[in-house]
C-alpha cells in the first residue's frame, strides 16, 4: 500500500510505531537501489537503509517534522551510505551532498508523461534481462516477495536470489542510468 506524505508525519508526530511500516512499504525498494550508487553488497545495503529508518524513526518521532519526508530519507541513505564506503576505503562520490541535491532536483522534473515514457523503457529492458534473472527480479520487484520467499519459489538459495537480483539492478543501472531507475521504483509504488 502506498502512503501519502502527510499519513506518514501523521504517524510520526503521534508516536505511532506503524510509521515504520509506512515508510518501508513506500520508499525501501527505491533507498536499497538509490544506496547501491555507493554501497555494492546487497547486506550492507539492506542494512544502511534499515538503519536509517530507524534512526528517523527514533529522533523524529513525536516532534513537529518539516519538509519532505522522501528528500530526508533519500540525503539520510547517501550520507550513511558514503559514510560507509569511506569506512571501507571505498568512496564513490566526493561531494554527496551535491550529487544529492542534484537527484532531487531531478526528480521534481518529471511530469506524468515523462513517468510513464520511463516506465515503459525500464520495463522494456526489464524484459531484455536474461530469463531467470528477469523472473528473479520481477519476483522480488514486481510481486514484491521477499529473498526468502523467491529462493523457495524457484527452488534455490537466498544468496542466488540475491545475486541475480543484484545482476539485474546492476545491468539495468548500467543500460538506463541510476536516476532512472530508482524514478522506476518510486513510481512503481
Amino acid at each position: 500500500m502506498v502512503y501519502s506524505e502527510s499519513e506518514i508525519v501523521h504517524a510520526l508526530e503521534a508516536g505511532n510505531e506503524i510509521c515504520l511500516n509506512m515508510l518501508f512499504d513506500n520508499y525501501y525498494r527505491a533507498l536499497c537501489v538509490y544506496a547501491f550508487r555507493f554501497v555494492s553488497d546487497a547486506d550492507d545495503v539492506e542494512d544502511i537503509v534499515q538503519e536509517v529508518f530507524v534512526s528517523f524513526w527514533m529522533n523524529k518521532k513525536r516532534t513537529v517534522f518539516s519538509g519532505s519526508v522522501r528528500s530526508y530519507l533519500f540525503g539520510a541513505v547517501a550520507k550513511a551510505a558514503s559514510k560507509f564506503a569511506t569506512r571501507r576505503g571505498r568512496v564513490m562520490f566526493d561531494d554527496v551532498e551535491k550529487y544529492v541535491d542534484q537527484f532531487l532536483e531531478e526528480l521534481g522534473e518529471y511530469d506524468e508523461d515523462e513517468f510513464a515514457c520511463l516506465r515503459d523503457k525500464v520495463y522494456a529492458r526489464v524484459e531484455a534481462l536474461p530469463e531467470r534473472t528477469k523472473e528473479i527480479f520481477k519476483a522480488v520487484v514486481l510481486n514484491n516477495l521477499t529473498y526468502q520467499q523467491v529462493g523457495e519459489r524457484f527452488g534455490i538459495t537466498v544468496n542466488t536470489v540475491k545475486t541475480l537480483y543484484y545482476r539485474a539492478l546492476k545491468q539495468l543501472k548500467e543500460e538506463l542510468g541510476g536516476n532512472a531507475l530508482v524514478l522506476f521504483f518510486i513510481i512503481l509504488r
